[in-house]
């Protein structure tokens, strides 16, 4: 039995599997209080690690290796230590960042 699919569905799915193999992009413009940043102060054998909060201790939701130019940042708050640290959205994964670690980026427009 094949499933009949609309023609609009055709189209979604289309663009999904495009999107899949790198032939499309889902960009979306930047918000008023987004903008790119690039990993500082970084070994190059050590990540920028992803944070559930803004804080050092706080559990890992992932990293950003040290070589990165394009780490989107979405927001910024401050610890209690008065450490200022940007919310990022990076591959999927949206946490916390130490803000010490990263510098505005002209390579991403």
């Amino acid at each position: 039995m094949l499933l009949q699919l609309s023609q609009r569905g055709k189209f979604i799915s289309l663009l999904v599997i495009l999107n899949f193999i790198g032939l499309v992009s889902w960009q979306t413009p930047l918000q008023a209080n987004e903008s790119y940043y690039r990993v500082v102060e970084v070994a190059e054998w050590d990540v920028l690690n992803i944070r559930i909060t803004p804080n050092h201790r706080s559990k890992k939701l992932g990293h950003i290796f040290p070589n990165e130019l394009c780490v989107l940042v979405i927001g910024e708050g401050y610890a209690k230590n008065d450490v200022l640290w940007f919310r990022v959205n990076y591959n999927n994964i949206v946490g916390w960042v130490n803000s010490y670690y990263m510098a505005p980026s002209s390579y991403c427009d």
